[in-house]
C-alpha cells in the first residue's frame, strides 16, 4: 500500500486494511481504531505505538504501514491459552512472534523492523528497557479485570504526558474500567473517557484530544452502536439468570438465606 492510498484508507477509515493479517475485531472495532489512528496523527507529525496482546499482528498492520508511526512496542507473553472471565480459557493457536513477524513482513516489508517485541507479560516488563515513550497504548491481552487493570497500570507509567490509553472487549472489562475511571475521578486528573463501536474505550490525557478529529466525533454522535453491543453481548447471562432452574435456585437460596431487614 503506497503514502496516497494509506492516508486514503485512514482518514476514511477504509477497514480493508486490516484483510492481510487476521484481527480478532468487530468491523465497527476496526473503523474506530483507524479513527483514533487518524486523530493521533492530527496531533503529532510522528507517533511512538504501544500493544499489549498482539497475538498475529492484526491490529498492529495500520501502524506498521504508517510512515507517522516511528516506533511500535508489541508486548504479548504469547500464552497458548488466555484466560477470560467469561470462560475458563480462550485457545491461541500458532502464538508466537515469530508467526507474527512473518506475515506482517509480507504485509508492510522491512518496515516490520520498527516492531520492537517484548514475550513477557506487561507487568513483568523493565520500563527502561523500553525504546520509546508511547503516545498510544492499546491494551487487548487477557481478558480478565486483574490483567486489564494490570495492564493499565503499566501503561500508565509509561504513556507520554499528553497521550491515549486503548481498551478493547470494554464489555468485557469493563469491571476493570469502572474502576480506572472512579480513581481517575478521585485524583481529578485532566482526562477523557468515551466509548466508541464495537467495544472500543478510550481514555485521553492531557491536551492528547483525539475526540475533537471529524472521524471521531462522527463516532461518538453515533454511539448507541456501542451502547446496544454492549448490553446486547449480556443477553446470554440475563437469559440465563431469568431461567427456570435458576429461579428454582434463587427461591431455595432465600429459604436457606433469608433477608434480614432492620427493625422499623
Amino acid at each position: 500500500m503506497n503514502t496516497e492510498s494509506l492516508e486514503s484508507a485512514l482518514r476514511n477509515q477504509d477497514i480493508s486494511i486490516f484483510a492481510p493479517v487476521n484481527a480478532q475485531l468487530t468491523d465497527a472495532d476496526k473503523r474506530s481504531l483507524l479513527a483514533v489512528q487518524w486523530g493521533l496523527r492530527n496531533l503529532y507529525t510522528g507517533y511512538t505505538y504501544l500493544e499489549i496482546g498482539s497475538h498475529l499482528g492484526g491490529s498492529l498492520q495500520p501502524h506498521v504501514l504508517d510512515p507517522h508511526c516511528s516506533g511500535i512496542i508489541s508486548i504479548d507473553a504469547r500464552p497458548t491459552a488466555v484466560a477470560d472471565d467469561r470462560v475458563d480459557a480462550v485457545p491461541y493457536p500458532a502464538n508466537s512472534t515469530e508467526t507474527m513477524l512473518h506475515l506482517l513482513r509480507n504485509v508492510a516489508g522491512e518496515n516490520v523492523g520498527k516492531i520492537f517485541t517484548i514475550d513477557a507479560e506487561a507487568s513483568a516488563v523493565d520500563l527502561a528497557k523500553l525504546p520509546s515513550l508511547p503516545h498510544l497504548c492499546f491494551i487487548d491481552g487477557e481478558h480478565t479485570e486483574r490483567a486489564a487493570f494490570l495492564d493499565y497500570t503499566f501503561c500508565r507509567k509509561v504513556l507520554r504526558k499528553d497521550g491515549v490509553i486503548v481498551f478493547h472487549d470494554g464489555n468485557i472489562v469493563f469491571p476493570a474500567l469502572d474502576k480506572i475511571v472512579n480513581d481517575l475521578k478521585r485524583k481529578g486528573e485532566n482526562v477523557r473517557s468515551y466509548v466508541l463501536p464495537s467495544t472500543v474505550f478510550v481514555i485521553e490525557y492531557g491536551d492528547a484530544a483525539i475526540h475533537k478529529c471529524d472521524a471521531i466525533r462522527e463516532l461518538l454522535l453515533n454511539n448507541g452502536e456501542a451502547y446496544l453491543y454492549g448490553l446486547m453481548s449480556l443477553l446470554h447471562y440475563r437469559d440465563v439468570y431469568s431461567s427456570r432452574s435458576m429461579q428454582m435456585l434463587r427461591s431455595i437460596w432465600h429459604f436457606v438465606n433469608p433477608v434480614r431487614r432492620p427493625w422499623r
